[in-house]
C-alpha cells in the first residue's frame, strides 16, 4: 500500500490534515470513514501532540490504523446483528460480553460504568 499511497501525496506538502487523509483513505480503499476516526488514528500513530495533522512519513501508518479500526467496526456490527433480538436491539448483557470479547483485560468495570452512563437511549 505504501508505494500506492506515495504516488497520491502531493510533493509540495509534508503534513496532511484530517480532511485530506479521509479523502485519501477513500481513494485507496473505496471505503468511507468518519473524521473522528481519522483524528483518533492520527493520535494513535503520532501521539497526543499530533492533533489533526500527520507527517508524510506517518501517512501509511495512519491509513493502516484506519483500516484496522474500520475492520473492527465491521466485525462489531455483524456481532451486534447476530447477538440482537431480531431488529429490536441488543441486550446490555450481550453488549457487555461483546466488549469483554473485543477488549479483554483492557475493559474493566469502570469502562463499563462509563459506557452505561454515557450511552444514548432510543426509547422510553
Amino acid at each position: 500500500m505504501e508505494s500506492k499511497v506515495d504516488k497520491l501525496l502531493p510533493d509540495y506538502l509534508n503534513e496532511f490534515n484530517t480532511a485530506f487523509l479521509k479523502a485519501l483513505y477513500w481513494k485507496v480503499t473505496d471505503r468511507e470513514v468518519d473524521s473522528w476516526q481519522v483524528e483518533r488514528s492520527i493520535a494513535t500513530v503520532g501521539g497526543s501532540k499530533s492533533v489533526g495533522v500527520c507527517s508524510r512519513d506517518k501517512v501509511s501508518s495512519v491509513l493502516m490504523e484506519l483500516e484496522r479500526r474500520k475492520t473492527l467496526e465491521d466485525k462489531i456490527k455483524w456481532d451486534v446483528l447476530l447477538l440482537g433480538d431480531g431488529g429490536h436491539g441488543i441486550t446490555m448483557e450481550n453488549v457487555y460480553i461483546l466488549f469483554k470479547t473485543y477488549f479483554g483485560d483492557r475493559f474493566g468495570r469502570e469502562d463499563w460504568s462509563a459506557f452505561v452512563r454515557n450511552r444514548t437511549r432510543n426509547g422510553p
